[in-house]
């Protein structure tokens, strides 16, 4: 794996914890062909603001607070990326771990294409660990 695939990835997911839009349209290609799976629904996006409506308007609504990421981790699969990602969120109605994990496609230090299967957002009890 590059190390620039690892800083991509690594770009790519700190955004999503900040809710941060500009940094999440600066790690996207502008012709991003951007697919995700929840345990509800689909999601495709062809643009960074699509991407951001999605991860900031569905996925993490304003109530949603990610208080950290978890874990990280990056692996190559021969020409692809492998990403996958673990958060604390919480909101007015609990504690969360949501796990989300994809493989994407880089060039020139962007994520032209990727496609990420979400966990749900899956209780966290005290005595839990994640």
């Amino acid at each position: 794996m590059t190390t620039d695939a690892a800083a991509i990835a690594r770009r790519f997911v700190d955004a999503i914890a900040a809710k941060d839009p500009e940094t999440l349209s600066s790690v996207l290609d502008p012709e991003i062909e951007f697919r995700g799976l929840t345990p509800s629904r689909d999601w495709r996006a062809t643009n960074p603001a699509g991407v951001a409506e999605i991860a900031f308007g569905s996925w993490f609504e304003p109530q949603d607070h990610i208080d950290e990421v978890l874990h990280l981790q990056v692996r190559q699969v021969l020409d692809r990326h492998h990403v996958l990602y673990r958060f604390r969120v919480h909101n007015d109605e609990g504690t969360y771990l949501v796990e989300q994990q994809g493989y994407f496609d880089a060039a020139d230090g962007r994520i032209s294409r990727m496609s990420l299967v979400c966990s749900g957002y899956r209780p966290l009890k005290a005595t839990t660990e994640p």
